[in-house]
């Protein structure tokens, strides 16, 4: 007898589990980065509005500076701001596009014209908000002395047609190029995994890509004329260009640029690698493909009103998970009419239509609930519909759903087994019929109609992304957004160093909700940072009692606080200054609450 010694099997299962699992950690790897790019780069924006706390010269000043210097409660894109002047003689003139004195994020600077006039001077300034509306107001300051105040200066209505239209035209293209790309690499992923092999799969994925880039790089162009109200022949100003970079805005495409680069990468690897054979393949695939294009579509959520109410996180997710379905649907659809082309799938043919019919149906639900989800959060409910955004809303949400319908019909179309009666010479006809036209018309026709449905639901999700939802736009009209210049208070405490001025100013946040705004400076007009500041509101009636106002420290000099009036009426507001050595002095002022 001879005895066959019999090898381990091990080797071979252990190498095939070595390279499943390398790949997993990959894959899970370059999620993980294209989230931490994001998070690291960009953020939700705000939708608070800058506040103008302090001007140099201050309203109502006489001296005769070199430069004019406008200082927020928070970062502002100097570069996207527009500050016009009025002289003494009622002559208009532009000081040129705004700058960061000394890389002072919350400050900008205009220099003042070196030929000056003795007199009054007034100002019109204005800057982007995060809900792409605007906020801005006049102030006068003299020179020298002071003169009856000339006209204040004109400012542009809002960003000219073209300079809109442009913008928009951007932003669909960027959507759509998402959804290509998306839906296209997910349709390879879930659907068809042997379409890695395919020339023309790879070419729709590298034209998607490169088309992403070009649409990102024009939204980044655009941006600065629409935001700034500036003409479109300005959009490659370099002053323009440097705002857009340091707003928002410019962080989320910053954002975008370095996750579609980590994308790319992923892409060249995936699209090179050999056809996912099993279904925990294809689940890995997908799973990783849907979590890159969620950080991809997160950068139009960051940059969306999705960032509107109490709940900011829950939000952005909902909307991530929104575009991210709409494009795994609308390119999935592009997709799988390239594939009903094809000759050589014929005997695939109903196992792909039947996978996609699945992911599609799953995609309608996903976006029909996070659709109810975004338009009680941004318009609030289907009750309040007031605008033409909200009812674009409604037919967003009736496009998805004639989407669901048509996709329940393909289903079952393409689940339905062949009866006896198609048995023989009529499935040898069909059979020649498949092979010759890729599929019958029926279902070519559905397909297309799918596709348009979807390009308008992207189309929709353009318009809705830059327009203003009816929250913002019912309770902050863009027309209203005019502020108050801060009022300069000279002060002196008696004691030493107790000397100097503030910038005051209350802004209405809400019904009953004031936000106050204190920087104090020294008589050089240098930053005072050496004393107490306290407010309390007293009430109108004797049946309220007092509200103290918790002011917090912002920076140096500079103190901001928030209070809720409980009633109507004329407030007094009392802030009281005290120096270094306990000496004080109180201001009193009123403040009306409708």
């Amino acid at each position: 007898m001879t005895l066959v010694e019999q090898r381990p099997r091990t080797g071979r299962t252990g190498t095939r589990r070595s390279a499943v699992t390398g790949g997993t950690i990959a894959w899970v790897l370059l999620v993980l980065a294209c989230w931490g790019v994001l998070l690291a780069v960009a953020a939700p924006v705000s939708t608070d509005v800058p506040v103008l706390r302090s001007t140099s010269p201050s309203a109502g000043a006489t001296a005769r500076p070199d430069d004019l210097l406008l200082r927020f409660d928070r970062p502002v894109p100097a570069g996207l701001a527009t500050v016009r002047m009025t002289d003494p003689y009622d002559r208009q003139f532009d000081p040129g596009r705004p700058t960061h004195p000394d890389g002072r994020a919350d400050t900008i600077s205009v220099p003042i014209p070196k030929q000056k006039y003795a007199g009054t001077y007034h100002v019109a300034w204005r800057v982007p908000t995060n809900q792409l509306g605007s906020v801005g107001g006049t102030f006068t300051f003299d020179l020298a002395s002071r003169s009856p105040v000339p006209d204040a200066p004109q400012l542009g209505a809002g960003p000219s047609a073209v300079a809109t239209i442009c913008y928009a035209v951007a932003q669909f293209g960027g959507l759509a190029a998402l959804s290509l790309l998306v839906g296209t690499v997910a349709f390879v992923a879930i659907v068809w995994p042997n379409a890695v092999d395919s020339t023309a799969a790879r070419r729709l994925v590298a034209y998607s890509w490169f088309g992403l880039f070009a649409a990102t790089l024009a939204v980044a162009v655009t941006y600065g004329p629409y935001a700034a109200d500036a003409p479109l022949t300005e959009s490659i100003h370099f002053g323009l260009l440097v705002g857009t970079l340091q707003s928002e805005m410019g962080a989320t495409l910053l954002a975008r640029f370095a996750v579609l680069a980590l994308v790319g990468i992923g892409l060249a690897q995936f699209m090179s690698s050999a056809p996912a054979q099993t279904a925990r393949s294809r689940s890995l695939g997908g799973g990783s493909v849907l979590g890159c294009a969620a950080a991809l579509a997160a950068t139009w959520s960051f940059a969306s009103h999705s960032a509107v109410g109490p709940l900011v996180p829950l939000s952005v997710v909902v909307d991530s998970v929104h575009l991210t379905a709409a494009a795994v649907l609308a390119g999935g659809l592009v997709m799988f009419a390239a594939v009903l082309r094809r000759k050589d799938v014929v005997a695939d043919l109903r196992a792909i239509g039947t996978r996609f019919a699945r992911a599609a149906l799953v995609c309608t639900g996903v976006l029909m609930a996070t659709g109810a989800y975004q338009i009680w959060q941004q318009v609030g409910g289907f009750t309040t519909m007031s605008t033409p955004a909200d009812w674009l809303w409604v037919a967003k949400i009736a496009l998805v759903l004639v989407l669901a319908w048509i996709g329940l019909v393909g289903r079952w179309w393409m689940g339905r087994p062949l009866g006896p009666e198609t048995v023989g010479a009529a499935k040898q006809r069909r059979a020649k019929r498949a092979a010759t036209a890729g599929l019958p018309s029926r279902l070519r026709r559905m397909v297309l109609v799918q596709a348009g449905i979807a390009a308008a639901i992207v189309a929709a999700t353009t318009m809705l992304g830059i327009g203003q939802p009816s929250r913002i736009a019912q309770a902050e009209p863009v027309t209203d957004r005019q502020q108050a210049p801060p009022a300069r208070l000279a002060f002196d405490t008696g004691g030493r160093d107790g000397q100097g001025s503030f910038d005051l100013i209350v802004v209405p946040t809400a019904a009953g909700e004031r936000e106050l705004h204190v920087s104090a400076f020294d008589p050089a007009g240098e930053v005072k940072d050496d004393l107490t500041i306290t407010a309390v509101f007293n009430p109108p009636t004797q049946s309220d009692k007092p509200v103290p106002v918790s002011l917090r420290k912002v920076a140096a000099g500079y103190s901001a606080g928030s209070v809720h009036l409980p009633s109507s009426g004329q407030w007094e507001l009392a802030l009281t200054a005290q120096s270094a050595d306990g000496k004080q002095q109180t201001f009193y002022g009123v403040v009306g609450v409708a």
